[in-house]
């Protein structure tokens, strides 16, 4: 999420981040039509229990009215890059749960092909990126995904001063008080509201009987993180 005109103030920005139900959307990407239909994981983020009210304030004859300020309505737009029935809904879910607290989220298809010069031009108020991480230790990223100028993050909301946070951490040479830092840290780089994160939902792949390994390359198909020899790859024999 980067800074929005009406959006500077963090109350505003949270009430955004909040508004989306974690659980919602981990049940609506896990389950569609071709895909998994595993439901609800049972993994939950941070946003998980919260249940947005709708001010009375806003509600007028059982509707909910989208906020304004200055005579300019709070609305922001958020691209889809597919048009795949998965993610439709995707996006649907987050329209409605957005217009429960008065924010006004605008839905805007388009071609895949566009995600890159859209995505790195900034060309959105709001937008979905899928991060899947090269290494089991997550501290290794960590600059990657929070640092102020990388392009996982274009939110513009952290600064120099947050950078030298993370690279100070990245100096600790014992794993496991590094990440106790990182953790210490991470809260507050959350602060700002430029990264929601909304769903950890398991990788399922299917495969025929007998297939060894799918690929000799780190994470991805069947091998998780493990790297494995070229001639290991194939078929049980």
């Amino acid at each position: 999420m980067k800074q929005h005109k009406l959006m500077g103030a963090l109350a505003i920005t949270g009430a955004f981040a909040l508004a989306l139900s974690g659980c919602a959307a981990n049940n609506t990407g896990n389950t569609g039509d071709g895909g998994d239909k595993g439901g609800d994981t049972g993994k939950k983020t941070a946003f998980a229990d919260y249940n947005p009210q709708p001010r009375e304030n806003l509600k007028q004859g059982g509707t909910v009215n989208i906020r304004e300020k200055d005579g300019v309505k709070l609305s922001v737009v958020y691209p889809v890059f597919s048009d795949d029935p998965t993610q439709a809904a995707l996006a649907q879910s987050f329209q409605k749960m957005e217009k429960e607290v008065g924010i006004d989220l605008k839905i805007d298809v388009r071609p895949s092909n566009k995600f890159a010069e859209d995505y790195n031009s900034k060309n959105w108020d709001v937008a979905s990126l899928r991060f899947t991480s090269s290494d089991p230790y997550g501290v290794g990223d960590m600059f990657q995904l929070y640092g102020a100028d990388q392009g996982l993050n274009l939110s513009g909301v952290w600064s120099d001063e947050t950078d030298a946070e993370i690279h100070e951490i990245e100096k600790i040479g014992d794993g496991d008080k590094q990440i106790a830092a990182a953790m210490k840290l991470e809260p507050k780089l959350l602060e700002g509201w430029g990264l929601i994160s909304l769903y950890n939902g398991p990788s399922i792949s299917a495969a025929k009987k007998g297939l060894a390994n799918l690929t000799p390359e780190a994470y991805v198909g069947l091998d998780g993180f493990g790297i494995q020899p070229v001639e290991n790859v194939g078929w049980e024999k």
